[in-house]
């Protein structure tokens, strides 16, 4: 079977595609998006978070690690839906929370009551990104909140209405205040029903020329029948807060006692040379000092789309873990790791060409 290499993003902005002959970079001006991803919302790097509770400020297990909401004035069903935005307390990643009002008793109201608190919401969190900075290196702010209603509010009767409703606000409000939006779906069927949604109604990328919206369509449909590999490279991660390579090795030898004013030499060879050079002369320290830098939480919205596509090869230049923390939200059994775990027919793999930055864990083996 042959394989496909879809490249890293390396920035917001900035599209790569494999093409059969050659490599081809586009530079777009991308509008203001809503991205659906599989994901846990908890561990996605956002500027905001949405997260839903009820007029008695409930909040279900999974969410009780973004806090607890705060009421504010005029809180209640017809009033005030949105709590004021707060510092998330669970992770290091700076990210602010707002609790939303989406009810937990849906026979007291209709779908359009439920869609009235996430437009307040989504209005909120654009009151909270203005005249901040943008953080993780994004070009827009991102805002992301899951399939509101569904779960503990108690909208599953009508979940498709509920689906088409949320969408219909996410691509408007991030229209009037042009950040970017993720949907992030906990259950596989929702997100293969936004996207069956997004297919039926046609509609492509105004952002992208009909070259790569060609491309794009091509690798979709490689995605689909399992002939799609990825090679993600420093830019998938950092829009989750890490360091390119050549910020890296600067880092890194600041740490050296014998490079720490010679970083500009490093950067006139290939990276990974210049880490093992630091490696050399770091020795244990290099290990706890690239832990510092590459250590993050918080996964990216990329790391999400991704590993949403489920392909079964993957590789990667990275020394981080983002890419398997996103696959733990999207896999049964998450990718085994080359060359430390053996390949196994039938199970997705994910080779890591430079290694990373844990030791490997006990049992395993170089396959």
């Amino acid at each position: 079977m042959p394989v496909r290499v879809l490249s890293k993003y390396s920035s917001p902005c900035v599209a790569l595609a494999a093409l059969p002959d050659k490599r081809l970079t586009v530079r777009v001006n991308a509008a203001a998006h809503t991205f659906v991803v599989q994901a846990d919302l908890t561990r996605l790097a956002c500027d905001v978070v949405l997260v839903p509770t009820d007029v008695l400020l409930n909040v279900t297990p999974h969410w009780k690690s973004l806090g607890q909401p705060r009421k504010p004035p005029g809180w209640n069903n017809l009033g005030v839906r949105v709590t004021s935005a707060t510092c998330d307390p669970s992770h290091g990643q700076s990210r602010f929370v707002q609790w939303v009002n989406t009810g937990s008793h849906p026979s007291l109201a209709d779908v359009e009551w439920l869609i009235e608190g996430v437009r307040q919401a989504l209005d909120a969190a654009g009151d909270t990104v203005h005249d901040k900075p943008i953080l993780n290196a994004r070009v827009r702010p991102l805002v992301g909140l899951p399939l509101f209603g569904t779960g503990a509010g108690g909208y599953d009767a009508v979940r498709g209405e509920v689906l088409d409703a949320i969408l219909t606000e996410c691509e408007a409000a991030a229209g009037r205040h042009g950040y970017d939006v993720v949907i992030a779906c906990w259950h596989r069927s929702d997100y293969a029903a936004f996207q069956a949604r997004r297919l039926g109604c046609g509609t492509d990328s105004p952002a992208l020329p009909d070259r790569l919206m060609t491309e794009a369509r091509r690798l979709g449909d490689l995605a689909r029948t399992g002939q799609l590999a990825l090679f993600l490279g420093a830019g998938i991660s950092q829009p989750a807060g890490l360091p390119s390579w050549a910020e890296l090795i600067q880092r890194l030898a600041e740490d050296s006692p014998s490079y720490a004013n010679r970083s500009e030499e490093l950067q006139q060879i290939p990276a990974i040379d210049a880490a093992r050079l630091l490696e050399k002369d770091l020795g244990k320290q290099f290990r706890v000092s690239l832990r510092r830098e590459l250590s993050r939480p918080l996964h990216a919205v990329g790391h999400a789309l991704l590993a949403s596509l489920r392909t079964a090869e993957a590789i990667t230049t990275n020394f981080d873990a983002l890419y398997e923390q996103a696959c733990a939200a999207t896999f049964d059994d998450r990718p085994r790791k080359l060359p430390w775990q053996k390949a196994e027919p039938g199970q997705a793999w994910l080779l890591k060409m430079h290694g990373e930055r844990r030791p490997r864990a006990p049992g395993d083996q170089p396959g």
